[in-house]
């Protein structure tokens, strides 16, 4: 039974995730077709610097509403750290995170390199990756199923959505972080899940949780939109649900950072709105920079901080050194004085 598991969890799940990853490449090559990559091109040497600056000053906006999770995590089991450490490790967990995948096995492994480190316990840990992949959740399902029911739209038929009408779907998503905050109001004894315990957020922090993921998911949609050459016939609102949609999919597909996935979606829903070309042209330049750039500053922290820490060893391992041959030495001018000690009694009993 226990290898059967282990088939469908290391075999199964990435197969999956390569398939749909190369239908979704596919899907997108054949959209692509109908275009040449002169007109991409050119609309990736028109895009004014503004427009770029202003991208890139969401993305920082995003990516600090993430870390601002972790700062509510550490409310939540009332652990003090300062500011600057969680930011840090924050940061780099979601940036590699996003890029690779595999969200709650990347950004937990890095936060155990940093939390434990710094005095967390494993259960703690626990509690903190657990919290912090809640509160994304809370804010896509909150805002898309807000705007799919403000907005409603007719689903296209395709490989990831069904055909529907959206404020139906919008209405589920929103009913998940409903429940999730009347829970936490009116319940105030942990979740037992065999010998695991989840404290209650309570129904403030649940507030902030909600807000805070509403937050991030609206800076990381600018981000692609302002990229978006202006439309009158696009308004922000249609787009956010848009934008929402696919990130869902992207995130239930398992695919690593949604590739593929995501601009299949954006390129279905809004090429009746926008020319295909520039639609991808955009979302080359939002992989960039909300992805890749982040990414890169991220592995350049975490070397800064790994070198420093290789470093501190350094220091401490000529003073260890340092104290093992004081010892050694002492041991031996004690051996030697007690060698000494031995041949002058034999010395005497001659």
């Amino acid at each position: 039974m226990k290898t059967s598991k282990n088939i469908l969890k290391w075999g199964v799940g990435p197969l999956i995730a390569g398939v749909l990853c190369i239908l979704a490449l596919t899907m997108i090559g054949r959209i692509l077709t109908q275009y040449s990559l002169h007109d991409i091109l050119n609309y990736l040497q028109q895009l004014p610097a503004s427009t770029l600056w202003l991208a890139l000053g969401c993305v920082a906006l995003s990516y600090l509403t993430m870390t601002v999770y972790d700062v509510l995590a550490m409310r939540y089991i009332r652990r003090a750290l300062p500011w600057s450490k969680v930011g840090m490790a924050a940061f780099i967990s979601y940036a590699f995170s996003l890029s690779l995948g595999c969200s709650v096995l990347t950004s937990g492994s890095l936060r155990y390199r940093f939390y434990v480190g710094w005095g967390l316990s494993f259960n703690e840990l626990v509690q903190v990756v657990a919290f912090t992949v809640l509160t994304g959740w809370l804010g896509i399902l909150t805002i898309g199923g807000g705007m799919l029911i403000w907005q409603p739209f007719a689903l296209p038929v395709s490989a990831y959505l069904p055909t529907m009408d959206s404020a139906w779907l919008g209405a589920v998503m929103l009913a998940l972080p409903l429940a999730y905050l009347l829970l936490n109001t009116v319940r105030r004894q942990p979740l037992q899940w065999g010998r695991w315990a989840l404290p209650m957020v309570g129904p403030k922090l649940a507030g902030l949780q909600i807000g805070l993921g509403l937050l991030d998911w609206v800076m990381a949609s600018t981000v692609l939109y302002v990229l978006l050459p202006p439309s009158e016939a696009l308004s922000f609102g249609f787009f956010l649900g848009v934008f929402l949609l696919a990130q869902t999919t992207a995130l239930i597909s398992h695919v690593p950072a949604g590739v593929g996935v995501f601009e299949s979606v954006v390129l279905l829903l809004l090429s009746s709105y926008v020319p295909a070309p520039q639609i991808f042209g955009a979302l080359l330049v939002y992989r960039v920079v909300f992805y890749l750039l982040p990414l890169l500053l991220a592995a350049l922290l975490l070397g800064l901080y790994e070198g420093w820490a290789f470093r501190a060893q350094l220091l401490w391992l000529p003073q260890r050194l340092g104290s093992v041959l004081l010892a050694l030495q002492r041991r031996g001018e004690w051996l030697v004085s007690m060698l000494r000690g031995k041949a002058r009694l034999l010395e005497v009993s001659d």
